[in-house]
């Protein structure tokens, strides 16, 4: 795709997965940018696919290396790296030791539930002129809750006293977050029955396009192969017709010696000394020339 046919189809802005360096069904080591494009496409130097300059990145990245991506996509994949950046700068999480406790299950929660219910009704307070004690509405005269002694007294009493909101508190806050649980396994499954198959359909068309790019090189190794043997036979027919022509130029520029002396002998001599030896030095020049047999001598013509 070069720059006009990609500028008709993304305007500044689009959202997309940028590769600077190589792409990842190239190399494991492929680094990817969940950005933005910031301009136009544009015809750079040689770069006939044509280039875009994106966000978060300086120089521009060449269109065949810049995937635009939907918008959900593109969302999960800026989460992602915002989650994992967040690890890496916090570093390894803790991993629990030793019995963790296990849930509260929705019985064990209705029989808290009904043991506040059942409690006095609050607010429980301390009184300061009765230490240890607990009393309902904190009036002493109303009705004595509970009563601490030892050395921990104090503490207990507290304890005692705000357990009567604190509990019911506790539900509420426990009651929240199952409501918040339940939404985010909705999401989880929203996203297993939506997200998860376009990232798949995502990976197998990158999959596909490996393996087109794949079969492209080969073809391209292939071809270049093809036209390794091609230029080795052109140069041979090149040798050849070199020698041809060579041999062609000879041939010519004999004949025009032999044409050169036999005009000499046909119209320059005035004697007829001067006229045999001018048709002496033509047919010298043919015989080399192989235009003409050497003249019997006599004793082959006697011979024939």
């Amino acid at each position: 795709m070069n720059a006009e046919q990609w500028n008709a189809l993304y305007p500044v802005g689009t959202l997309v997965f940028a590769y600077p360096g190589c792409r990842p069904e190239f190399s494991s080591d492929a680094r990817r940018i969940v950005t933005k494009t910031r301009t136009e496409a544009k015809s750079v130097g040689l770069d006939r696919d044509g280039v875009v300059w994106v966000e978060d990145h300086g120089s521009y990245i060449c269109l065949t290396h810049v995937d635009p991506v939907s918008e959900s996509v593109w969302q999960d994949a800026k989460q992602a790296e915002e989650t994992a950046a967040a690890v890496a700068a916090q570093g390894a999480l803790p991993v629990p030791v030793g019995d963790q406790p296990q849930p509260l299950d929705d019985t064990q929660l209705a029989e808290i539930g009904a043991r506040v219910e059942k409690a006095t009704p609050g607010p429980w307070s301390a009184h300061e002129d009765w230490p240890g004690r607990v009393f309902s509405d904190g009036n002493p005269n109303y009705l004595h809750i509970a009563r601490t002694t030892g050395w921990n007294a104090e503490a207990n009493e507290e304890f005692i006293a705000h357990a009567r909101e604190d509990v019911p508190a506790l539900l509420v806050e426990v009651e929240r977050l199952k409501t918040q649980l339940a939404q985010a396994r909705e999401d989880a499954a929203f996203m297993e029955r939506n997200t998860l198959p376009e990232l798949r359909r995502n990976v197998e068309h990158h999959q596909a396009g490996k393996q087109r790019w794949r079969e492209r090189a080969e073809k391209a190794e292939a071809r270049v192969t093809e036209l390794e043997a091609e230029r080795h036979t052109t140069n041979e027919a090149l040798s050849d017709a070199a020698e041809v022509s060579e041999g062609l130029y000879r041939a010519l520029y004999d004949e025009k010696l032999a044409g050169s002396a036999l005009y000499a002998a046909l119209t320059m001599p005035t004697t007829t000394e001067q006229r045999q030896a001018a048709l002496d030095r033509f047919l010298t020049v043919a015989q080399r020339t192989g235009q003409l047999h050497a003249p019997a001598t006599p004793t082959e013509e006697a011979a024939s």
